[in-house]
């Protein structure tokens, strides 16, 4: 049997507001592109996100590379999956980070792509309309066979894990929404991708609802049989080294 694959999961609860010390400790890690796009901004709140953003996954995967996280090369795939620049003798680091308004999630894994995503619970959205539009035939079937309050649920759990597992496969809208299916029948929902080009395919899919407040999906392209060892982590910007050395 094969070994256990192991994905990190880091969560990040934004602060209301930085302190400059803080700010500029953060932008300390972004490279000059970043940088720039950065100060291009003109709402604080979406400049703090980007900086926020930014410096929580060059802070973590600094940890697994044993560098500075301004040194970390970030580069994106051809359909705009953001990839580390490795060496060809380095261990290869698979991320992926979502976000939503207050929260981040970063999913780090050595054995297999990922992918993550967060949504907050507090939204409204026309359920019906968009799992008509975009969810496969059998997961309509499933949502609309609910209670109302399950409904609900079910409608977030099915649009993380979505969004999720392209991010994982990182082909984006390519690949359209309801060419797969989540299905949730066992302890974890696994997705089924229907007519893939090595045939129907499973992978692996986790769920969580995070304290009733973002509903949270994390994909790894392995096998749904295969096991997942999932550590959770909180981050902090105060967690940065160089902040201490500017208090």
């Amino acid at each position: 049997m094969n070994a256990p694959v192991t994905v990190d999961l880091w969560i990040l609860e934004e602060p209301a507001v930085l302190a400059a010390s803080l700010t500029a400790s953060l932008e300390s890690m972004l490279d000059d592109r970043e940088k720039a796009r950065y100060r291009r901004f003109a709402r604080t709140e979406d400049k703090q996100r980007f900086l926020l953003n930014r410096s929580f996954v060059r802070q973590v995967l600094a940890g697994y590379t044993d560098t500075s996280p301004v040194s970390l090369q970030i580069c994106t795939s051809t359909f705009g999956k953001p990839l580390l620049v490795q060496g060809e003798q380095e261990e290869l680091i698979h991320f992926n980070l979502s976000h939503t308004r207050g929260w981040a999630a970063l999913a780090v894994c050595r054995q297999a792509e990922v992918g993550v995503d967060i949504e907050l619970l507090d939204r409204n959205p026309d359920m019906e309309g968009l799992a008509r539009r975009y969810f496969s035939v059998q997961e309509v079937t499933d949502l609309m066979e609910l209670e109302a309050a399950d409904r609900c649920r079910r409608f977030f759990a099915l649009w993380t894990a979505k969004e999720a597992f392209l991010k994982a496969i990182g082909l984006g809208l390519r690949i359209p929404l309801n060419s797969f299916s989540v299905f949730f029948s066992g302890q974890h929902p696994a997705i089924f991708r229907h007519g893939a080009e090595t045939g129907n395919q499973f992978v692996c899919c986790r769920h969580w609802f995070m304290a009733e407040r973002c509903s949270l999906a994390l994909v790894a392209c392995v096998d749904p049989v295969q096991e997942i060892i999932v550590n959770f982590n909180e981050w902090s910007p105060d967690d940065n080294p160089l902040v201490s050395q500017l208090m």
